[in-house]
């Protein structure tokens, strides 16, 4: 049996840092600034974004801070199972079925226009529904390489 002994001085410098970190923290956690918070986030449009995964639904996210609201169509970046994933606007709502505490913000928009167009998305619903296959993965195929991977197609290649 092991048996470890810490001495004081050890003991003394964790409990420093970890008040210090502690001190760092937020402190207003005041249920008005709380429900402020979750009103802002209330207010801002909600992404329903395909992402390239094997789950047939739509996925929420905010909209980004910054920059226009994006429409149908376009790229996005987002925060998807620890990793940034690139996903297709597939409609922009007012509301979630989601609370607006738990949405995470979409990281960038990828397109000023969209990738795909109207008659693009009613084709691609369509194929998605009549081939019973999940969304993001239709919308991944359909789009060339570089575009799944989030760069600009007039971005020069990398060689």
């Amino acid at each position: 049996m092991c048996c470890v002994n810490f001495n004081q001085s050890v003991i003394n410098r964790v409990t420093s840092e970890v008040f210090a970190w502690l001190n760092k923290l937020p402190t207003e956690l005041s249920t008005e600034s709380v429900d402020n918070e979750v009103r802002r986030l209330a207010a801002s449009p909600i992404l329903k974004v395909a992402i390239n995964a094997p789950v047939r639904r739509l996925f929420d996210y905010l909209c980004p801070g910054t920059g226009p609201d994006p429409q149908p169509g376009v790229r996005v970046r987002v925060p998807f199972r620890g990793r940034r994933q690139v996903g297709v606007v597939v409609d922009v709502a007012e509301t979630s079925e989601i609370p607006a505490g738990r949405l995470r913000r979409a990281q960038e928009v990828l397109d000023e226009t969209p990738v795909f167009g109207a008659l693009d998305m009613k084709l691609l619903l369509w194929a998605a529904r009549y081939y019973s296959h999940p969304l993001g993965e239709v919308f991944a195929a359909a789009m060339p390489v570089l575009l799944r991977k989030g760069r600009n197609p007039d971005e020069p290649s990398r060689g």
